[in-house]
């Protein structure tokens, strides 16, 4: 039984998807735990700092999502997968206002945009000439 390429990408999209996800995490976490840890160049800094849960937490979810990468990358070409990652640079952008109240400029939301419309692009195109999606099977 064969299975198409467009079912095949939904069965594993997550894979592209849920890396973003723990980045991201992993990344707002991180600087919310640089902000509220005094961080000092001496060794009581540096194992306060590294002891830290919320600095553990984001290096994990960091991991994972480099792991979970590694999985996605199994399954999808890579020039295909790839600019998905831009997606870390518009949850952080919107994240670190939200989060952080950072200043988001003008050249930022446009960037934003380019990188937003660029991934329409990219998901509306034809996968690959090649095999497509591996199936886990």
């Amino acid at each position: 039984m064969t299975t198409s390429k467009s079912t095949l990408i939904k069965n594993h999209i997550f894979f592209i998807f849920l890396p973003i996800v723990f980045s991201v995490f992993g990344e707002f976490l991180l600087k919310f735990a640089a902000n509220e840890t005094a961080i000092t160049p001496d060794k009581a800094g540096l194992i306060l700092f590294f002891t830290s849960p919320p600095i553990i937490i984001s290096v994990l979810s960091i991991v994972c999502a480099g792991l979970l990468w590694v999985v996605g990358l199994s399954k999808f070409e890579l020039s295909y997968a790839y600019p998905f990652l831009s997606l870390n640079y518009v949850a952080i952008l919107v994240g670190s206002r939200l989060f952080f109240g950072e200043q988001v400029t003008l050249t930022r939301l446009v960037a934003m945009v380019f990188i937003i419309a660029g991934l329409i692009v990219i998901s509306r195109s034809p996968y690959s000439e090649s095999e497509g999606v591996k199936d886990a099977n």
